[in-house]
């Protein structure tokens, strides 16, 4: 069975952008601390605290994406091919990509919760 020939240029393409994003993420106490010269404060300290789990995270998850997706390749050059191994290949993807998308979702409505508590009002 030959699915979409691009899903695994797809799935490289979504594992470097999450990976540059939890780079970035892990890496942003460096422009705070240009920002905020006299000390951040301690909502925004907090919140640099998670990003920094969150970017570590996101770079775990698409370490994993490319280990996964380069298993299901190898499996299918050394032709170990049948039905339910391309729809075990498919599941155990979207599963991930589906996880990426909660915890950015999430992330993002920690960061609105989060710029609402560090601005006063």
């Amino acid at each position: 069975m030959n699915f979409i020939p691009a899903e695994v240029n797809l799935e490289d393409d979504i594992a470097i952008l999450l990976a540059a994003y939890g780079v970035f993420l892990e890496h942003r106490r460096y422009l705070l601390d240009m920002i905020y010269k006299d000390g951040l404060p301690p909502a925004i300290e907090a919140f640099d605290d998670y990003s920094h789990q969150f970017g570590v995270l996101m770079i775990l998850v698409a370490v994993l994406l490319v280990a996964l997706d380069l298993l299901f390749l190898a499996l299918s050059t050394w032709g170990i091919t049948f039905l339910s191994l391309k729809y075990l290949e498919i599941s155990l993807l979207f599963l991930i990509n589906l996880l990426a998308f909660a915890m950015l979702a999430n992330y993002g409505r920690r960061a609105i919760k989060a710029y609402g508590e560090a601005t006063p009002a």
